[in-house]
């Protein structure tokens, strides 16, 4: 990360990980819509100036409707996607398929990269990040014995 703010810095970029980590759905559906008009590329410039330089959570309305404008879209056209469901499904299997592919099933998912030659790591130290404490505190004593 230390060269990555140095060199946005040296061309006058801040760049910053601090901000809240939120749902991202409704900015997805956004850059859904703003693909059918032609805008997604704007749309996600502008909303990963604002999240990454500005700390901006991609959750928040008011972020999600200036990063529209900003790329050209119109405000009030946003807001009614926002307030319904446009372009919700799509984003729904697109997020099914890829955690399908990579046998996910709760976000956040912790994958514990271990190597044994006797331990099957493909399932045994995966755990998602909503199990009770002792799975994770399981996963760890495994770790620990090999």
């Amino acid at each position: 990360m230390a060269n990555l703010h140095r060199q946005g810095a040296e061309h006058g970029v801040r760049f910053s990980f601090d901000g809240p980590v939120t749902n991202s759905r409704s900015s997805l559906r956004l850059v859904l819509w703003a693909q059918s008009l032609g805008r997604n590329e704007e749309l996600m410039a502008a909303l990963g100036w604002r999240h990454f330089g500005e700390d901006a959570p991609l959750s928040d309305p008011t972020t999600l409707l200036d990063s529209c404008v900003e790329a050209g879209l119109d405000r009030t056209a946003a807001a009614a996607v926002l307030a319904g469901d446009d372009y919700g499904d799509a984003v729904d299997a697109s997020h099914a398929a890829w955690a399908g592919l990579r046998k996910l099933q709760g976000i956040p998912l912790c994958v514990f990269n271990c190597y044994h030659p006797h331990l099957d790591v493909s399932q045994r130290l995966r755990v998602s990040g909503s199990a009770p404490a002792a799975e994770h505190a399981r996963v760890f004593r495994e770790i620990e014995r090999t």
